[in-house]
Formats: structure tokens, C-alpha cells, sequence
């Protein structure tokens, strides 16, 4: 039967009814969150939200969470009748003669009655111009807060609960009193007459576009031609007479009773079930949504929704009993229970107990209830399996061990899987009375959880614990597929075919003994642990722990029948098939559903929507912002896919580029996707919901993380500079540090020269004085005189010089000449001496730095040797200055002995002050300075590579 797309609700007057031996398959929502609070009405907008309208304002559902809707400037808190405009705009009134309108997450005030047509109770609706329709004392239109039509001639107290509203946007609103029906369309208003013929009416309602109206248990429908003509059907409705709201749509008419329950009639008012039904619940009001979920309001228990209305949930007599077999045949059906009970049912809905014989005392599960309707036999799975008589009630034991599956052979044969095998089960009707005989197949002892014969090879299939065997009572082996044992759970014959249910590669079909085809029925829900397969009507049946498929022959996927389809469970037990009603065991319920109605499945495509994003637990108008800082780097995104029905079968796929380079995959209730600690960079958040291989449209969120200013260019930049300019600062600063070191230690090493300068001044002058003193002393006054002379001369060179770090080499080889001069004096004839500057000019030398190694060649070469004495002093200037001072002395290891036999103590105070000189220079002018002595027969040589400026 077609379903439904918009809206019905309803209120009854108390009823008594009988406990009814079918109910729809109900699921409860919001129980907990409105627990006391009553649905006075239910609506579903365009973007699949569901609100409601309560005795406490009004509510929110989205799928996952009731939210509560301020309402401004309302004079009372009770909120009513629900319903939508021309523009899907929402709209409710309360009991002080207001009108709201919801928009966003609020309501507003839309507009109120005026005090003067205000009364108790009053109605609205929209017409086919979107113009608001009020009966309140009169019925107007409103055509601004100031202006408003008439369309009522005087006031009445019986619009209020009348309008109805046909599919081209006519609103029909009857007016009981003065039995005559207004008629608005295309913004004009029409009276006809109502030729009731009775006294009154009850109630007022549609079906399939045609206005019917109820008085008592009586059915009339109205004919809108000139006259509102009233012609009284043959139905008459279950429920007794009384004063009823009817509400209605399309196909379907519910009628709730506030005292609990509800009754249901199709479009020819046929009862969907019998009798009253969720009379334990307080229903005040329904709608049908988009899935066609049948919506109820409750008084305190939140909402109740019918996904499938045509799936029934058996009533037991016992409730407590947990079903776990089914069995049917020849309009009989049975059913076994977790206690080893059977019950029976000679009809479709009302069993009563059958066997409960047990011999041994011990109560066992019943694992296997099969019916062979050729002879009216049970066989029973329990301690010992029996079978058992059903006209008779006569038993027969099976030692056969505890059977798991019995398939049909023929007439009087059939076959058993065991824990202790497979066997042959035959119907011996050469004895009197006939039994039952059992007989093991050979090469086929070992645990079976299923098995079947080929009625045209004779190959036997059994699915054992080590997989499937193949083959006969002198031969068999195990079949692999694709190098796997394949763990069998059914295995059906079929049209000269084998079909072998797995629980690892769906179904595999052999034909002639060779393996034709693989059905992998494995999909976004079901999956290929499989457990029954049958056949009906060119159509196979399979169930597995996630629900049932129907397939074609070929094996094409027709239907599936799960949890959204209204199954209590997924894990189907067992299920058979008896007059075209199909019956399924799940681990909660007894559930069955015409066959006619699982036809092809219905198309849904699931739609998605982001609800809300999230930065650091913050909600944010992210359609406005797409930028944040490197702080706000935790970001949460709410999905949403609202549908009731198939929520246990959407799933989240979603995927933030660049972090994600797969779909990642939630449940349903997995909606809120965390992202903890982003990285600065530009993303792509994008998401889709995805129900039975079908995927939503894709929402898409564009944002970017900035990075931290100091991970930004410019910072970089002004990092660089700010570290060149402070190594150039350092380096200069160091550069200007060294350079002051520099400079104190050459003015230290410079006083520390002058200072040793200083102290050979006095010592040459010393020894001069000595030479003067030993001319006196021998009577050579002219030479004494001109020794004078040199002297001065040199003493006053000598204190000029004294200060200097640095002068002209002419000087210093001047000074050396001046010194020479004086030596000749005390030395007479025997002495020469020569210096040859070689060319060398323009160059400064510190001074007095040769005198020493020459005053040492006369002291220790020349002084001890007997005839000519000659010292010369020669410059040379290539890459270095080099002074060689040349002496034919004595050589200086004669000069050593007799040094040696000089009294002990004495020391060369010029040659030790030259060394502490040369080891300054070093290491002050940063020179190659070196002394080399030559010793050789003729003298001794002393070459120095001295330090020098450029004057230029």
C-alpha cells in the first residue's frame, strides 16, 4: 500500500476493547527526555525536522536531541496545531486567540485575535492564497493586523475544529449548527447547504480528497455539487458510537483514545488490526513523515513510530516466553521456545500451548521445529529429538544426536544434520504401525550443521566443522573456495540446483556438481553471514544476523527487511512462510507481514546537512567566518541526516583534506567530528551520508588556520635582520674589544720595549764610559777628546730614540756608525767595520735592535782575538728585512770557555734583553722575527729578520 507524505493527530473519548493478538512494531523516542510532558501535536518541516507542540511550548527534534523553543509575547505556555503555509513557513496558535511563527530556533508573534472575536476555542489554516483563515465567534480571513474579511454572515461557537483542506488548497470548513458547509477558493467563499437528513454530525474528515463525516458508528460521505448531498456508505466502524476528532490522510484514518490506544483503518475503513491497539499508551496525536513513518504523539511518553505498518508483532500468552522456532504448513503454524514449549495456532494470530512432554524432566531449547505436512508430523529438537504424531500425539525418539537442519528428499524421506553426523531419515510404511528409521551415511560422521542431496547426481553437500563435504556414501571430500574452507550454514536444492548458504562468502550455487555461481549479497547492511535461505514464488528468502534480503532468482537484490523496516531485531532466529504471510523469529518478538507488501524496495537518498561547527567547544556562524588563529585550532563539525526509519543504516563518510586522504566512516550517532589540534594551513572539510549504497549530497567547508606570527615570512624576515644586525653588532663590538686589547697590549708591550730600551741605554752608556776611562788611563787625550765627542753624539741619538717604537733605517744604521766610531777609538787600528744598507729606503725599524748583537760580536768575537778585528753589518729586503752581522772573531765556543771561567753570577744583560725584546716583537707585531746563528772558521755570523714598516 502507498504510504503517506504529510501529517494526521487525533483524539478519542474512552474506550474498552480486548487485548488484541496483533500490534504494529513500535519503537519509542523521547520517552525519557519528555517524560511528563503531553504531545498535543506533530509536524515535519522541509528540512526534516520534527516539531512539536506541548502543554510546555514547543520542541525540537533533530534526530538526536529535544530542544526546547522560546517563545516571545505568548499568554500562555500550552502551544497547538501545527501547520505550514504556502511557503513551508511553520506556524501554531495557543488557547489566547495568538498565532506564531517559527523561524530559525524562536518563535514570533504572527498575530492575535482581536478581544471582540475572540473565544474558547478557535481554528486556523492558510487558503490557496496564503491569506490566514481564523474561526474563532466568526470566521474571517486576515488581511493585515489592522484589516481583516468576513466570511461567516453571523457568529457561531462550531468552526473551531472543522477545517479541512484538499489537495488544490480548497479549505472546507463545515459549520454544524447551521448545517451548511463554507467553501474557500481562489480567494473567494462559498455556502452550501447541508442536507444532513439526521440531527447532527460527530466528526468531519478526508480520505483520498473526499470530506466523510461520522454519526455514531455510522459512515457518511458528502457529494460537493451545489449542495453538500450526504450518502451513507455500507461500512460501519468497529468502535462504538460516541463523539469523535477524526484525523486523516490519504489512504490511512487513526483514531486514538485518550483513555490509551488507537484504532487504524485503511482507505475502505478496514481495520489494520483488530481491534484497539498500543492501548497501554496515551496517543493524542500523529503524523506521517517523509520516510512514511507513521508519528505518534503521546500523553508523557514521548513519541511512538511505526516504520512499517503492515509488520505486525504477534501477541504470546505468555509474554515472558522467548521464541527461538517456527514451523507452518496447512494453515497451522508452531512455535518453539526457549523452555522446550510448542504452541500452536490453527489460525494466524492465536496460539495456545501444544507439547510440553518432557520425560526425562529437563527442559532443553528447541533447536529445530520442522513440520511435514504429508504426515502430519513434528519433529522436535529437545533432550532427545522426537517426532511427533500431531493427530495421534504419539512420539517417536530419534537417536540421531542433537539435530541442527532436516531437508525434504522426498515423499517419506528426508535427511538430518547433527552433532554426530548426517542421516538418512525414512517413513517405513511396510510395518505396522509405521515408524520412523534412521540410518547414518558413512564418510559423512562428523559434526554437520547442514547438508542435502542432489536428486539428480546423488552427491550429498554437508556443511561440517571442517567445511563443506562433497560427495557419496563410498566417497566424499572437502570443497575449498578460493583456498578457503567455506563454514556452511544451509544448503537448499532447489530447480536442479544446489544453493549453499556461508557465513564467509555469501551463496554459492552448483549445478550438475560444479560450481556455477556466487551471489555476494554483502552490501552498506547486510553482510554475508548467512543462516536461511528459502524459496517462494520465484523469490528466495535469506536471512543472516543483520536482517533479511529478498532476492530475485537471479540473485538481485529486491527488499530488505531489517530494523527500518520495523523487525524488533536484526538477528532473525528463524522465519517461514504460510498463505502469503511471511513470519520472522527475532530474539525479542514474533513478528509477520504480508507478502504483498515487500515489493520492490523503495528508493532513499539520504541528505546531509552540517548543523554546526565548533572552535574550541564554541559554536561559531561558521557561514560568516573561515579564519582563525593558530590558537583555535580545535574545530568540531555536527552532522545530521534526520531520518527515523533508516538511522540504524546511514552512516557518516567524511574527510578534512589534507589530514585525510581516505573517506572516513561513522555511525549515526557518531554525528560530532573532532579535530583536537589542528596545524596552521588552509583545509577542506567535506562530508556525506550514505544509506544502501546511496549517497547524500556532499556539504563542503572551506576555513584556514594562521599561523603564528612567528612562523610567518615577514617574522622570518625580521628574525634575519634582527640577527644579522645583531652579529654585525657583536662582531664590531668584538672587533672594537680586540682592538682595544690590541692597543693596550702593544702600549704594554710598547713600555715594556721602551722599558727594555731603557735599561740598555744606561748599559751601553756604561760601557762607554768604561772605554773612556781606560783612554785617560793610558794618556791619549786627543782620542779621549774625540771618544767624548762620539759620545755625546750617541748619548744624545740614544735619549732621542729612546721613545720611539719605530725610525728610518738611515737612523738606526746612522746610530750604529756613531757606535762603531767609538768602538774603533778603543780598538785603534786593529778594527774595521763596514755597513752596507744595499739600496734599502723609505722603511722604519725599531731602534737600537741591531746595536746589541753587534756590541756582542766585538765583546766576545773580537775582543779576545789577536790582530785585524772586522765587523760587518749588512740589510737585505725581499719578502723579509734581514740584518746580517758578521764578526771574524773567535767564534763563540771559545767565547762560551772563557765565559765559562768568568765568576759565577755574571750574565749578558744585552744579549737577555734582546731575547725579551725579540719574544715581544713576536708576539706584538705578529711577524716571522727570527735569529740564526753561523759559527765557521772564520767568525760568526748572526742573521736577523727583524720587523719594519713601509713609510709610505
Amino acid at each position: 500500500m502507498k504510504l503517506f507524505k504529510t501529517y494526521l493527530f487525533f483524539l478519542l473519548l474512552t474506550l474498552q476493547f480486548q487485548s488484541p493478538a496483533q500490534e504494529p512494531s513500535i519503537k519509542q523516542i523521547g520517552n525519557i527526555e519528555l517524560s511528563g510532558v503531553n504531545v498535543f501535536d506533530v509536524i515535519q518541516d522541509s528540512n526534516r525536522y520534527y516539531w512539536l507542540a506541548t502543554n510546555m511550548g514547543i520542541y525540537r527534534y533533530d534526530g538526536y536531541n529535544f530542544e526546547k523553543i522560546d517563545i516571545k509575547n505568548s499568554l500562555s505556555v500550552s502551544a497547538f496545531s501545527l501547520k505550514k503555509d504556502k511557503n513551508d513557513q511553520l506556524f501554531f496558535k495557543n488557547l489566547s486567540g495568538q498565532v506564531f511563527k517559527i523561524h530559525d530556533d524562536s518563535c514570533s508573534l504572527f498575530y492575535e485575535v482581536p478581544d471582540s472575536l475572540k473565544s474558547r476555542y478557535f481554528n486556523y489554516a492558510f487558503d490557496d492564497q496564503n491569506n490566514l483563515i481564523i474561526a474563532s465567534k466568526r470566521l474571517f480571513a486576515v488581511k493585515s493586523n489592522t484589516q481583516i474579511d468576513f466570511l461567516s454572515k453571523e457568529k457561531s461557537s462550531t468552526f473551531y475544529n472543522s477545517f479541512r483542506q484538499l489537495a488544490d488548497g480548497t479549505l472546507i470548513i463545515p459549520e454544524f449548527s447551521r448545517k451548511e458547509m463554507h467553501i474557500l477558493k481562489n480567494g473567494e467563499c462559498s455556502v452550501l447547504p447541508l442536507n444532513l437528513g439526521i440531527e447532527k454530525m460527530n466528526s468531519f474528515f478526508l480520505m483520498n480528497d473526499v470530506p466523510y463525516f461520522v454519526w455514531k458508528d455510522k459512515l457518511f460521505k458528502i457529494e460537493l455539487n451545489n449542495a453538500a448531498q450526504i450518502t451513507k456508505t455500507a461500512q460501519r466502524f468497529e468502535h462504538e458510537h460516541g463523539t469523535y476528532k477524526y484525523y486523516d490522510h490519504d489512504q490511512l484514518l487513526l483514531v486514538p483514545n485518550l483513555a490509551g490506544g488507537a484504532y487504524l483503518y485503511d482507505e475502505d475503513f478496514k481495520p489494520f488490526f483488530s481491534g484497539l491497539i498500543l492501548k497501554n499508551h496515551v496517543i493524542s496525536c500523529g503524523m506521517v513523515d517523509m520516510d512514511d513513518n507513521i508519528i505518534l504523539g503521546t500523553f508523557g511518553e514521548g513519541l511512538i513510530l511505526i516504520p512499517n505498518i503492515n509488520l505486525k508483532t504477534i501477541s504470546l500468552p505468555d509474554e515472558g516466553l522467548k521464541t527461538t522456532q517456527i514451523a507452518a504448513g496447512k494453515d497451522v503454524m508452531f512455535l518453539g521456545f526457549i523452555n522446550g514449549a510448542v504452541l500452536k495456532s490453527n489460525n494466524q494470530y492465536t496460539f495456545k500451548s501444544f507439547f510440553k512432554d518432557s520425560p526425562t524432566g529437563l527442559m532443553k531449547r528447541i533447536e529445530v521445529l520442522t513440520y511435514f505436512p504429508e504426515h502430519n508430523h513434528l519433529l522436535i529438537d529437545r533432550t532427545t529429538p522426537v517426532l511427533l504424531d500431531i493427530d495421534s500425539k504419539r512420539t517417536t525418539k530419534l537417536y540421531v544426536g542433537a539435530i541442527k537442519d532436516v531437508e525434504k528428499l522426498g515423499p517419506d524421506k528426508y535427511m538430518t544434520s547433527s552433532n554426530q553426523g548426517v542421516y538418512f531419515l525414512k517413513l517405513n510404511r511396510d510395518k505396522a504401525p509405521q515408524v520412523w528409521e534412521s540410518e547414518p551415511i558413512e564418510n559423512f560422521k562428523i559434526r554437520s550443521q547442514c547438508a542435502n542431496q542432489d536428486s539428480k547426481t546423488k552427491t550429498i553437500y554437508a556443511g561440517t566443522s571442517s567445511g563443506l563435504l562433497m560427495g557419496s556414501e563410498e566417497n566424499a571430500s572437502l570443497f575449498r573456495f578460493k583456498q578457503a574452507d567455506l563454514m556452511c550454514t544451509d544448503i537448499v536444492y532447489h530447480e536442479n540446483k544446489m544453493y549453499v548458504a556461508t557465513q564467509n562468502h555469501g551463496v554459492l550455487i552448483f549445478q550438475n556438481d560444479s560450481l556455477i555461481d556466487q551471489w555476494d549479497v554483502k552490501d552498506d547492511l547486510l553482510s554475508n553471514r548467512i543462516k536461511q535461505i528459502k524459496f517462494h514464488n520465484n523469490e528466495i528468502y535469506v536471512s543472516s544476523y543483520d536482517g533479511m534480503q529478498i532476492l530475485s532468482h537471479k540473485g538481485e537484490n529486491r527488499n530488505i527487511l531489517n530494523t527500518s523496516s520495523g523487525l524488533s531485531d536484526n538477528n532473525i532466529l528463524d522465519f517461514d512462510i504460510l498463505n502469503e504471510i511471511l513470519w520472522v523469529v527475532t530474539v525479542n518478538e514474533v513478528q509477520s507481514v504480508d507478502i504483498q507488501y515487500l515489493n520492490a524496495q523503495s528508493e532513499f537518498k539520504p541528505t546531509l546537512s552540517l548543523t554546526g561547527i565548533l572552535v574550541n567547544d564554541s559554536l561559531i556562524n561558521y557561514e560568516n567566518r573561515s579564519r582563525f588563529s593558530y590558537q583555535q585550532n580545535k574545530l568540531e563539525f555536527r552532522l545530521n541526516s534526520i531520518s527515523l526509519k533508516y538511522q540504524n543504516e546511514i552512516e557518516f563518510q567524511y574527510r578534512l583534506k589534507p589530514i585525510d586522504k581516505e573517506w572516513q566512516v561513522n555511525d549515526y550517532l557518531e554525528n560530532k567530528i573532532q579535530y583536537k589540534t589542528l596545524p596552521p594551513g588552509n583545509y577542506v572539510f567535506k562530508a556525506k551520508a550514505r544509506c544502501r549504497d546511496v549517497d547524500s549530497n556532499v556539504v563542503s567547508y572551506k576555513f584556514a588556520i594562521n599561523a603564528p606570527f612567528w612562523q610567518k615570512w615577514w617574522f622570518y624576515v625580521l628574525v634575519l635582520i634582527v640577527f644579522l644586525s645583531v652579529t654585525i653588532y657583536v662582531y664590531k663590538f668584538q672587533i672594537k674589544r680586540q682592538r682595544q686589547k690590541i692597543r693596550i697590549q702593544n702600549e704594554l708591550n710598547a713600555s715594556k720595549l721602551i722599558a727594555i730600551q731603557s735599561q740598555m741605554n744606561p748599559h751601553f752608556i756604561f760601557n762607554a764610559i768604561n772605554s773612556i776611562q781606560d783612554l785617560i788611563l793610558q794618556g791619549d787625550i786627543d782620542n779621549s777628546y774625540n771618544y767624548v765627542i762620539k759620545f755625546s753624539k750617541l748619548v744624545r741619538k740614544t735619549l732621542e730614540y729612546s721613545d720611539k717604537e719605530f725610525i728610518d733605517i738611515e737612523s738606526e744604521v746612522d746610530l750604529l756608525e756613531t757606535y762603531l766610531e767609538l768602538e774603533k777609538l778603543r780598538f785603534k787600528k786593529d778594527f774595521v767595520y763596514a755597513i752596507h744598507l744595499n739600496g734599502i729606503e723609505n722603511v722604519v725599524v725599531p731602534p737600537m735592535l741591531v746595536q746589541p748583537f753587534v756590541e756582542n760580536a766585538i765583546k766576545h768575537g773580537l775582543l779576545h782575538k789577536k790582530g785585524n778585528k772586522k765587523v760587518s753589518i749588512s740589510f737585505h729586503h725581499k719578502d723579509d728585512l734581514v740584518c746580517e752581522v758578521e764578526d771574524n772573531g773567535i767564534g763563540r765556543e771559545k767565547a762560551q770557555e772563557i765565559k765559562a771561567r768568568q765568576p759565577e753570577g755574571h750574565q749578558s744583560f744585552s744579549v737577555n734583553a734582546t731575547k725579551s725584546r725579540f719574544e715581544i716583537m713576536k708576539s706584538h707585531y705578529k711577524y716571522d722575527l727570527s735569529l740564526q746563528y753561523v759559527d765557521s772558521d772564520k767568525g760568526t755570523k748572526v742573521i736577523i729578520r727583524m720587523p719594519y714598516k713601509k713609510k709610505y
